[in-house]
């Protein structure tokens, strides 16, 4: 009989304490009541630390005395989960779920998402699917209802020909990468997921850490795909305009191939990577903050390159197998 997976859940805040209050009664409600809650505050000023010492005195709270982004804060929640675990055979069965704090989960969403685990012990990293929710308020942020639409989210990412992550819609659960609103890892993955001391690259532009933790772990022969079975909600966002740290992530992915991909795999893909080259440098001519992210990029690519000698130090698959990824 196989042992059930045991579970963490890391979320990282920056005066979230109303989304915080939410995500935590979603929490409660679950038919699974075994998890373990990580709350790394980045310096908030709204009293969260305070709140949750009163309110959720089960929760474990960390608080760091300045925004170093959320790669930093979630590798050291990370380094605090796998301290605690020394038996290499306990990682096998303990998953990680990183969630951002204005996620809602569904009442059966972790059951859903530790009986996958549970099953399937070659399933490394997966990601619920993200559906756009609604709160119906009683005036008590405490106590909800969560009113789904028919919006979905995110399904998971594909990466294109030309190095493009996309939405890669319905359909199968096989996912290049997992939507970074709510994903889960399993811990031994984890810990072989590590480059150079840190297990979310805090160099990459925010949004970015979650595709580059994906795109390593095919590279290391780890199973990839999401779960539809599950389901978490986020509220719709107030504003359809991408925010600065979007837009570089999604033009801005040069790091993310200096990092991970390969010279011959480039070079048989080299029209598409053309084409998409052009076009961001046509966004880069009329978006100045974003082309000066850009030029501020080059001053990492050592730092980039040295982590892809590290990565490829590693047993890898092959380049042909690399290929077979790209749409």
């Amino acid at each position: 009989m196989q042992e059930t997976a045991h579970t963490s859940i890391h979320v990282v805040v920056w005066n979230h304490r109303d989304a915080l209050g939410r995500f935590l009664a979603s929490l409660e409600r679950q038919t699974c009541k075994e998890a373990q809650v990580i709350v790394l505050d980045n310096a908030s000023s709204d009293g969260v630390q305070g709140w949750l010492q009163h309110s959720h005195p089960e929760v474990v709270a960390l608080r760091n005395f300045r925004d170093h982004g959320v790669a930093r804060a979630w590798n050291q929640s990370v380094a605090l989960a796998l301290s605690r675990e020394s038996d290499e055979m306990s990682l096998d069965q303990r998953v990680f779920i990183f969630a951002e704090p204005d996620i809602l989960f569904a009442p059966d969403a972790l059951q859903k998402i530790v009986d996958t685990f549970t099953a399937d012990p070659t399933l490394m990293i997966a990601g619920p699917c993200v559906q756009v929710g609604r709160v119906v308020a009683d005036g008590d942020e405490e106590r909800f209802e969560i009113e789904p639409t028919e919006v979905m989210e995110s399904t998971g990412m594909s990466l294109t020909r030309g190095r493009r992550f996309v939405e890669k819609g319905k359909g199968t659960s096989e996912a290049f990468a997992v939507a970074r609103g709510c994903f889960v890892v399993r811990a031994s993955a984890m810990k072989r997921l590590a480059v150079e001391g840190e297990w979310f690259d805090e160099l990459v532009f925010p949004g970015q850490e979650v595709w580059d933790l994906c795109w390593r772990a095919h590279l290391l022969g780890m199973s990839v795909r999401m779960l539809p079975e599950a389901t978490v909600y986020r509220l719709p966002a107030s504003s359809k305009r991408l925010t600065h740290e979007q837009r570089c992530a999604r033009f801005l992915r040069g790091p993310l191939c200096w990092k991970n991909d390969v010279l011959m795999n480039r070079l048989l893909r080299l029209p598409w990577i053309v084409c998409d080259r052009v076009w961001t440098a046509l966004y880069l001519l009329t978006h100045g903050r974003v082309c000066l992210a850009w030029l501020g990029t080059w001053r990492k690519r050592s730092a980039f390159k040295k982590k892809h000698a590290a990565l490829f130090a590693q047993t890898h698959v092959s380049s042909a197998e690399m290929r077979r990824w790209f749409v």
